[in-house]
């Protein structure tokens, strides 16, 4: 299980640059597209952009050509060619001080839907494993979980440290998304590696039962232990055909746009305290909704980082509408969570507020814990 937990966007370096992501996110899959120059310099932008703002990158090794679906291997490099690619991002990775947290490599994007043959795509990531040499981690699979059988063979015949997969058309409900959850989980599990979602999300993005599957999404993530969720086209331009799966498309604003970058700002912030205090975040978390079962927003907005928008969303996905999480409730959390992060009892007290104090600097109210 990863101790710490990225979201961010998706179709970077293919679909759009650096005037696209936000400084918000954590994460960009940022695309290296071999057979289009301009695309190579979109990559190199947002390479640098994520430098400049420790934004982690999954760089995607990606085959496309323009007559891919004719011709399945796209760009098809020779051994030379691809060993001279990755050790060209490698060398660049390691020159910027860019450590192996922060990149990560995945080969190719959508093989499984192009018919790359397994044995091919193999011998692409036994190449690329081999050039890394350990220095940055690779993931395979990169596509739908509907393709149990491709993923499961590549999985078992190549080198590698991990399992990129996508949940869109698999994911569109409950349903789908745990059945594509729990093949990721099996196979990670029965081979040893990590994972990651490199895309997720295949509904228009402008309704909130959109926004809603999208922190199923996430949560399912976190709880098999993935380390990235990346929403595709969270900010697109000028490709009209992707309109509907923006959450800002040119510059307007659709559906959550908002929620999504709030929600990044606190995991941003949670992996930071993570640095700080070797603790296991997504097991926190998970105790929380266990114990408590509960997902609506209280009627104050507390000021620590504990992913309320994530986890008190006003739907039926994992409490009944008529219950309520208690201020109690939280607030026993919060103190519980502190306790955890610095090893030492608290006496935390709330205003009237309900802003935290440690320190009564000013007339405080005590707060009320029922435990």
């Amino acid at each position: 299980m990863s101790n710490k937990f990225y979201i961010g966007a998706s179709g970077g370096g293919k679909w759009f640059q650096s005037d696209c992501i936000p400084p918000d996110v954590l994460v960009l899959e940022n695309r290296y597209v071999l057979s289009s120059p301009v695309m190579k310099t979109m990559f190199w932008n947002n390479f640098n952009h994520c430098k400049i703002f420790g934004i982690r990158q999954i760089i995607t090794i990606d085959m496309w050509t323009p007559d891919r679906k004719e011709n399945p291997l796209g760009a098809n490099p020779s051994e030379p060619e691809l060993r001279s690619i990755i050790k060209n991002i490698k060398d660049t990775l390691i020159a910027k001080g860019i450590s192996s947290e922060m990149a990560v490599f995945q080969l190719d994007n959508e093989p499984a839907k192009y018919k790359v043959p397994m044995g091919i795509y193999c011998n692409w990531a036994n190449i690329i494993y081999n050039e890394l040499g350990g220095a940055y981690k690779l993931y395979v699979g990169g596509d739908e979980c509907l393709y149990v059988d491709w993923i499961t063979n590549v999985v078992y015949n190549c080198n590698c440290n991990g399992i990129a997969y996508h949940l869109q058309s698999c994911a569109k409900d409950i349903s789908g998304t745990d059945i594509s959850i729990n093949f990721i989980n099996h196979l990670a599990v029965n081979c040893n590696l990590e994972s990651l979602c490199s895309e997720g999300n295949y509904q228009d993005a402008q309704y909130d039962s959109t926004y809603d599957m999208v922190l199923y999404h996430i949560k399912k993530c976190i709880e098999i232990g993935s380390s990235d969720y990346c929403v595709i086209f969270l900010h697109l331009k000028n490709q009209s055909k992707y309109e509907w799966l923006s959450f800002k498309y040119n510059d307007t604003k659709r559906g959550n746009y908002d929620e999504y970058l709030a929600l990044c700002r606190e995991f941003r912030e949670v992996n930071r305290m993570v640095d700080q205090k070797d603790y296991n975040i997504p097991q926190v978390i998970m105790d929380f909704i266990n114990t408590v079962g509960l997902k609506e927003q209280p009627n104050y907005n507390p000021y620590l980082p504990i992913l309320t928008s994530m986890f008190f969303q006003n739907d039926n996905y994992y409490h009944q509408k008529t219950q309520n999480i208690t201020k109690g409730d939280f607030d026993a959390f919060l103190e519980r969570l502190m306790e955890f992060i610095t090893g030492e009892e608290l006496n935390i007290y709330y205003d009237e507020n309900g802003l935290w104090r440690t320190t009564a600097n000013r007339e405080l109210i005590t707060k009320s814990n029922p435990k």
